[in-house]
């Protein structure tokens, strides 16, 4: 027999009551704090995959398919390759020059190579068409050398190496196939249709540019044939008289849309000391690869530290040499802090300081981010204002003077005076662009 209607709807209204009293003790209720000490179990063993390389390590280098992956890991002498999880697959033997093992040497034939000597990588870098491994090595003139990649069962393995020099194409005061340089060589590639454009940039010495005539900067197109690269390619050097005194370092260098970068250290000029050093953004055309379209652009990364020391002097600290870089999209949340889309391409720098009296670089560091977009505003406002401004009574310098002969704005661009006469160094801007929030230099 069941309960009379008002007794039922009572007993309801209670139990409704009783809900609600729970459901607003619960929204007061907290987890207990637990101490993160207590939170630590120093039982758990934690296996990571790694690799001991045997020496320092001087490049890398990854693929991946759908099927296989690998990873490529340079030393002295030696080219490791290393599948899932680090595991080793094989080794090449790179040097010593002169050495009977050497695997790249044979590659080229029989000698004479040189003296005996350990070959460093300078490049290493993945040719997407076939695709394939490049290297470059500090010895043999600085040439390369192309490995396709093999799969054997669940690994990737090199196939011989084919060296990329054509004895008959190459002299030393012309050297097509001489492309890496002991000093120091960036290389990105770019594939357009079937064709595989290495963007080059080296660093250059006096004995350096008398031994196998390199490039500054230079891009290569690799034949179909793999025996070498194209003769007759665009590039650019420093001039004779500035090589002993105008170095430039290339620090890094990446491909974003129709555009290849690289990020040099060098003096602020021809003229100024050695040591006084800033950064340079060089662009180039990624999609139609002319050397004609040069730019470059100073890169100026400051800092003001929220608590300023007492007696320290006001305003921000300048940081003008990259020591490392990367370039990557940002999320959302970053790309809110550096007032841009999200999913945009940044340029991520850390700079130093130069030591009073250029001795040196100083202890601190801070990283300073670069919005690629950005980047190529300013860029292109550079461009214009110079070949298109009326104030002809303060001639601006296009701040080349260690590729070409000094030119000045305005200079209407003209491609029958040569194609230096387009390019662009910047205009020193102060770039409109926050830093990443440090609590200080470190």
């Amino acid at each position: 027999m069941g309960l009379p209607l008002p007794l039922l709807q009572s007993s309801l209204l209670l139990m409704l009551l009783l809900r609600l009293s729970a459901a607003s003790t619960n929204l007061n209720w907290q987890c207990p704090r637990i101490p993160y000490a207590a939170s630590r179990d120093f039982s758990v063993k934690y296996v990571v995959p790694s690799f001991s390389a045997g020496g320092r390590v001087q490049a890398t280098a990854a693929y991946e398919d759908s099927t296989n992956s690998a990873v490529f890991v340079a030393t002295r002498n030696h080219l490791h390759v290393l599948g899932p999880d680090l595991q080793f697959i094989e080794n090449l033997t790179t040097g010593p020059i002169g050495n009977p093992g050497c695997q790249t040497c044979a590659s080229c034939g029989p000698g004479p190579h040189g003296p005996p000597k350990d070959t460093d990588t300078l490049v290493l870098v993945m040719e997407p068409g076939l695709p394939a491994l490049v290297s470059c090595g500090s010895t043999l003139q600085g040439r390369c050398f192309l490995h396709e990649l093999e799969p054997r069962g669940k690994a990737l393995h090199l196939a011989a190496p084919a060296c990329l020099f054509s004895a008959n194409n190459n002299k030393p005061e012309a050297c097509t196939d001489c492309v890496a340089s002991p000093l120091g060589t960036r290389v990105t590639v770019v594939e357009q249709g079937h064709a595989s454009y290495f963007y080059v940039a080296s660093s250059l010495d006096p004995e350096l540019a008398a031994s196998f005539s390199p490039r500054s900067v230079s891009i290569r197109r690799l034949k179909s044939d793999t025996s070498g690269f194209q003769p007759g390619f665009p590039s650019l050097s420093v001039l004779p008289k500035y090589l002993a005194s105008y170095l430039i370092k290339y620090v890094y260098s990446f491909h974003s849309g129709d555009f290849v970068y690289f990020l040099t250290v060098q003096p602020i000029s021809v003229t100024s000391p050695p040591s006084a050093l800033h950064t340079r953004l060089v662009r180039l055309n990624a999609v139609e690869p002319e050397i004609g379209d040069y730019r470059e652009l100073v890169l100026d990364c400051h800092f003001a530290p929220k608590r300023r020391r007492r007696g320290a002097p006001e305003g921000t600290q300048p940081y003008p040499v990259l020591q490392a870089a990367h370039s990557a999209p940002v999320d959302a949340k970053l790309a809110v802090e550096l007032s841009i889309s999200e999913g945009q391409e940044v340029l991520f720098g850390v700079f130093v300081t130069v030591k009073d009296g250029g001795s040196g670089m100083g202890p601190n560091s801070v990283v300073c981010a670069f919005p690629i977009y950005h980047l190529n505003i300013l860029i292109e406002e550079g461009v214009e204002y110079c070949c298109h401004s009326s104030n002809s009574s303060s001639l601006l310098s296009r701040g080349l003077d260690f590729f070409q002969t000094p030119s000045f704005c305005p200079n209407p661009v003209s491609r029958k005076s040569g194609p230096l006469t387009s390019w662009w160094r910047g205009l020193r801007p102060q770039l409109p662009l926050p830093l990443l929030p440090f609590d200080g230099p470190r």
